[in-house]
């Protein structure tokens, strides 16, 4: 298959012809339809420091990890829940799919937890990728695959303003107008309706502007699929 593929810090990828993903007894292949480029993935592309705190890439990674696909392959242990054809997105790592972290959805606390982005397991600028079948969501039908991609952002958006604990009335500044800063201020409108009227972000930049909060979905499938993905991910990022 081909892939976008990683040689060295500050380097274009390159489109090269890879493996395929095979499958281990409890994952999915998936044929992939729609990624996103996450601001993660820029930062790892251009870090030669590892003591900064973003991960060291190895030269052939293969990044993203916002993605939504088509099933095509199906793991002899990943449930029958699964089939030829489901419309999927998945979390950013896989762990062995038998523990009772991965069993309750959060295979990120797995001992053999593999991340995406790693050699162990390549993300989804390519074709296929191999997802584990306990860090996957099946599509609702209403949700198209590029809603799909972007469930993961809008999951870490999600759980940023659950954490917050908002109610009714709070104003809230959210600092930083990228995709995850506005699906928080989405969220702040969506998830608390009484926040919408003072829900303003702050951009970063030669100027300094507040905006209202954009409008919610126009569909909920999107934010169906996000809340459960929160309810068994890790930790919002920064």
């Amino acid at each position: 298959m081909k892939a976008a593929v990683f040689s060295e810090p500050g380097a274009p990828l390159t489109v090269e012809s890879v493996a395929d993903p095979e499958p281990g007894p409890a994952d999915l292949i998936l044929k992939v339809h729609a990624c996103g480029i996450c601001g993660t993935d820029l930062h790892w592309s251009d870090n030669a420091d590892p003591s900064v705190g973003w991960r060291h890439l190895e030269r052939g990674a293969v990044m993203g990890h916002e993605f939504s696909g088509e099933v095509v392959e199906v793991g002899k242990d990943a449930g029958s829940g699964w089939k030829i054809g489901d419309r999927v997105t998945a979390q950013p790592f896989s762990g062995c799919g038998r523990c009772p972290a991965c069993l309750a959805g959060r295979a990120y606390r797995c001992q053999s937890v593999t991340n995406r982005a790693s050699l162990a397991q390549p993300g989804a600028y390519a074709e296929y990728t191999r997802v584990g079948a306990n860090a996957s969501f099946r599509l609702p039908e209403a949700a198209s695959f590029d809603e799909g991609a972007l469930v993961e952002p809008l999951a870490v958006g999600l759980n940023a303003v659950e954490k917050a604990r908002m109610q009714p009335g709070d104003t809230v500044l959210i600092v930083g107008a990228g995709p995850v800063g506005l699906a928080v201020a989405t969220w702040c409108r969506f998830s608390v309706p009484a926040i919408s009227s003072s829900a303003t972000w702050c951009r970063h930049g030669p100027t300094r502007r507040h905006v209202s909060a954009p409008p919610p979905p126009s569909t909920p499938a999107a934010k169906t699929c996000a809340a459960r993905s929160r309810r068994s991910a890790a930790p919002s990022r920064a």
